[in-house]
Order: structure tokens, then sequence, then C-alpha cells
């Protein structure tokens, strides 16, 4: 075996060994993460991008006010599915951050993104270890941009793995109901649920990326799934939810969070 190749199989057992570890730690945790009798604990910590003053006021002046719509759509859509807790996400808003998060590989092979798994991990580990706050398993790195320089967002992300999750967002009130909407749906695959969309099209995927899969007719759809993402308004065209109450849980994602069986 050539030598090169004996250290690239054990980096990768390496990289295996600390995967299953860190698969192990968060699979345990996972199992309380779906006990919805109590409150389900979510540290929200913001970051302005760059040397942007509009990011960096807007941060400044963030309050949890702005996400209590989160708090009162997941009470709301827990309910549809008989969950009693009156507040199943207790989002809290954690000292804003000075550090970007690693960004993702553009290679997606298996080696890459792996190791840009950990990365995050042990990033989002050394930026919040020191944070008083109360006790929290999720966590949700807000990057705000300005919308003037960056009008267009890097794809946000959550991951179930980490019960971690890094939403991109525009430094501007009158986004924050769309901002709302991508903290939910990246917090819902910290939850353990999958989207319902094409990737390549964004179009909603019937039946399961539909708010009313049996509805008559089909189109036009009145509300989005929010892990299906968009309105669909025909078979080839969808729009944006305007606030989460454009949106609800379907059955599928809401069986993926352990919301019925």
């Amino acid at each position: 075996m050539a030598k090169g190749s004996f250290f690239r199989q054990l980096r990768i057992g390496i990289l295996l060994l600390l995967l299953a570890a860190v698969a192990l730690d968060v699979g345990l945790q996972r199992l309380r993460t779906h006990d919805w009798s109590a409150s389900e604990r979510v540290a929200l910590y913001p970051i302005a991008t760059g040397h942007s003053p509009v990011a960096a006021r807007y941060v400044q002046n963030l309050d949890e006010k702005a996400f209590k719509e989160i708090e009162t759509y997941f009470a709301a859509q827990a309910g549809r599915y008989g969950i009693e807790n009156p507040l199943p996400i207790d989002l809290k808003l954690r000292n804003e951050i000075h550090e970007l998060p690693p960004e993702p590989p553009v290679d997606a092979g298996f080696v890459a993104t792996a190791w840009w798994s950990l990365r995050l991990r042990y990033w989002a580990w050394r930026v919040t270890r020191d944070d008083p706050g109360p006790d929290t398993r999720i966590r949700l790195f807000l990057v705000y941009h300005d919308p003037a320089t960056q009008p267009e967002l890097p794809h946000s992300l959550g991951l179930r793995e980490l019960l971690a999750g890094v939403s991109h967002l525009f430094a501007s009130r009158q986004q924050q109901s769309l901002n709302n909407i991508v903290i939910a749906h990246e917090l819902m695959h910290t939850l353990g649920a999958s989207d319902k969309y094409d990737e390549q099209s964004n179009l909603p995927i019937y039946p399961h990326g539909y708010a009313e899969p049996g509805r008559k007719p089909l189109y036009p759809q009145r509300a989005a799934e929010i892990m299906g993402g968009r309105i669909a308004i025909s078979e080839s065209s969808a729009e944006m939810p305007a606030n989460l109450r454009a949106t609800l849980v379907g059955e599928k994602t809401a069986s993926e969070i352990a919301w019925q069986p």
C-alpha cells in the first residue's frame, strides 16, 4: 500500500471515530429534544457581517420581541397535533458574536463535509463556551447582512446532527417576518425535519411539501408547508409566504419532530 494512501485512510478512520463519538453524544441529547412535555430552549446568537454599520446597528437593537412570533407559531402548530405544552419552543436571545462560522465546503464530498461539520461544532462550542445564559441544547446563529450591499443571501442551514443552525438574514425591520420564516425553517431542521422542496426549482414537492395536499382544486394553495418553503400557485410556480401565519406544519414534518406517531 502506498504511504500516501495509508495516511489518507488513517485520517478518514480518525474522522469516522470522531463523528461516531459526536453522533452518540447528540443522539442522547436528541432523546430529550423530542420530549415535548417540557419547553425546548433555543439560544439565538446574532452576528453582524463584515464591517457593515447597518448590520451592526441592527444587531445592537435586537430584542426578544423580534422573535416572539416564532414562539407563538410553534405553540399554535404544536397544538394542532395535540401537544398541550403552551411554550414548546422557548427562544432566548444571547450575546452578540463577533466571528463568522466556517463556510460550508464547495466540495460536497464525504470527507470535506464531515471535516466542516466537526469544525462548525468546535466553532460553536468555542464562541459560546463563556455564555452565562441558561442551559440550551439547540443553538442558532443569526448572521445579519445589509440588504443594500448584499441583496442575495447565502444558503442557511440547520443540522440535526449538531443541534445547531446558521440562518442568513437581512438586517432590516421590514424583513423581520421573512427572517422569522428562515429561522423557524432551520430550527425545524435541528429538530429532525427534512426539506420538502426541489433543490433545483425551489418548488414544493407534492404531497408533503404542500400545506393542503388534499385541497380541491389543488391550486392555488392558500399557505406554505414550513419545510416546503413556498406556496404552490400552480404545478410550475410558487411564491414566498409573507409571514409565518401563511405557513403550517404538515403531517410528515410533524411526524419527523415527534409531534405525532
